[in-house]
């Protein structure tokens, strides 16, 4: 465990300089922390969490709810795109009732 501290405190800093260089050697290309760490790395540098500033689309988590068969999700994003960059965010919440349900698309 030493050994991977070590390396985020001391190594990482140069690294992160380094990666124009290691992301191509002379083409033009965007490096980033991924392409010189592993996922574990990443993992200890870049924690998860909820409680960011995310774009207004992402923004709202969805929550379920089981009572016997009935289904209730909570916050279920429908986004109407005006442009790429321009959007409006609804939520709804739906009940789904378990022994109705024939096929889920998770698209």
């Amino acid at each position: 465990m030493a050994r991977t501290t070590d390396f985020l405190h001391f190594q990482l800093p140069a690294l992160v300089l380094a990666m124009p260089l290691l992301a191509g050697c002379g083409t033009i290309r965007h490096a980033s922390l991924a392409d010189v760490l592993s996922a574990e790395e990443l993992a200890r540098v870049v924690r998860p969490s909820n409680a960011r500033n995310w774009i207004p689309n992402l923004a709202v988590l969805p929550r379920a709810e089981l009572n016997g068969n009935l289904l209730t999700v909570f916050n279920i994003r429908n986004t109407k795109y005006l442009t790429a960059d321009d959007y409006i965010v609804r939520h709804y919440d739906k009940t789904f009732d378990l022994n109705k349900l024939q096929s889920v698309d998770f698209t």
